[in-house]
């Protein structure tokens, strides 16, 4: 027992030290740094032009008709590109060739790339979504179609189809090991996903980004009144058999996507 102890610490260990490696490591990078900016513009960027588009006038209004899950598709790329650095860079200039053979195990690479890349891209999303909605908040005000937590839960939420889709980008930086072709490909994929997504409500196809999108919906109901225009009325709670469907679909797609990933690695040459 004493022993299994020991080598359990010894692994979490030389996991940490990967971790902390690949930190000092991003440190120089300006590449993620950049791209964490330009999420945070883009997702405001969007979000105003949704609010303007669809004439709503306050930032509560616009969340309410879905401008927050349109602005959750454009998260894939930003995701594609954390994840393709920080587990496929080291492969063109051969850094994990000599990490190696100075007595890492595959293991502990592996899982040391991953853990830091699923752990940054989901912090990276969600704090954009945050910042761009509270720009929008500035900008437009919050007002009263909806709560401000109700919007808090439905970001937070976004943490369960951002955790799968970090897996999937670590699963497709380990079997390209080239950064900015995780970009293509995760893009690609995800965009035949998402129509796939769009055209069925099976927990099947909740495996691509429209699942963030629809975390962030709310239901909504259309009153008439003598004289009176149409008049929404929101629901403030999220369906909790889409959340269920989503956790479980997370659980199961990540661990397909990291056994892959691993199986990859532990039986590549490396050349």
């Amino acid at each position: 027992m004493l022993y299994s102890a020991k080598k359990i610490w010894i692994e979490v260990t030389a996991v940490k030290n990967v971790i902390l490696s690949q930190l000092y490591g991003l440190r120089k990078n300006r590449t993620v740094f950049l791209c964490c900016i330009g999420a945070v513009a883009i997702c405001t960027a969007m979000l105003a032009m949704t609010t303007e588009w669809t004439g709503t006038r306050t930032a509560s209004e616009s969340v309410a008709s879905g401008s927050l899950g349109m602005v959750t598709l454009i998260i894939g790329p930003l995701i594609a590109i954390i994840t393709g650095i920080i587990c496929a860079d080291d492969f063109t200039d051969k850094t994990i060739n000599h990490e190696l053979t100075s007595g890492k195990m595959r293991m502990q690479s592996f899982f040391g790339r991953a853990v830091l890349a699923v752990t940054i891209s989901v912090i990276t999303t969600i704090t954009a979504l945050f910042v761009s909605l509270f720009i929008a908040i500035k900008i437009y005000g919050w007002g009263n179609t909806v709560t401000l937590d109700s919007a808090i839960i439905r970001i937070l939420l976004t943490f369960i189809p951002f955790f799968k889709l970090s897996c999937f980008g670590v699963m497709v930086a380990f079997i390209l090991k080239q950064p900015y072709g995780v970009v293509l490909v995760f893009i690609g994929i995800k965009m035949m996903l998402g129509i796939m997504s769009m055209k069925s409500t099976s927990s099947i196809l909740m495996i691509s980004e429209v699942n963030a999108g629809k975390l962030c919906m709310y239901e909504n109901y259309i009153t008439y009144g003598l004289n009176t225009d149409a008049r929404f009325i929101y629901d403030q709670s999220c369906d909790p058999e889409l959340i269920l469907k989503s956790v479980v679909m997370a659980l199961v797609m990540s661990a397909i996507y990291i056994i892959i990933g691993y199986h990859f690695y532990k039986n590549d040459d490396l050349n």
